[in-house]
């Protein structure tokens, strides 16, 4: 028959979610560390950039392609990096829910009757 000690579920318990903790405060830090540039816009896509090419008076037809691709491409751009922050922030949640549902299993381990107080 295995036997669990207080101990040790309390060690399991608390030890998981201080591992979750971590995990969900090193989310915080790794996509800074990951993206740093991630909400400075490219020099291509720069509002400035954008006003050039409105206002060039030659080709029309040209200019009017020119900037609804412009605006596509920035518009998938930020889109993606939309999209990156809410995965980072979707495991920095994952992380705190789950190393909250090992505190509490470790406390309720800590409200289980002692052997010796049995009745």
């Amino acid at each position: 028959m295995i036997r669990i000690t207080l101990r040790s579920a309390l060690l399991y318990n608390f030890g998981i979610a201080a591992v979750f903790v971590l995990i969900g405060i090193l989310s915080i830090y790794t996509l800074d560390l990951a993206k740093p540039n991630r909400d400075n816009e490219l020099p291509a896509f720069a509002k400035g950039e954008r006003l050039v090419i409105e206002q060039e008076q030659d080709i029309e037809a040209i200019r009017g392609r020119a900037l609804f691709y412009f605006d596509i491409a920035r518009g998938i751009r930020r889109a993606r990096l939309q999209d990156e922050s809410h995965v980072y922030n979707d495991i920095r949640i994952l992380a705190f829910v789950v190393a909250g549902m090992f505190a509490v299993g470790g406390i309720l381990a800590l409200l289980l009757p002692r052997e010796g107080n049995s009745p």
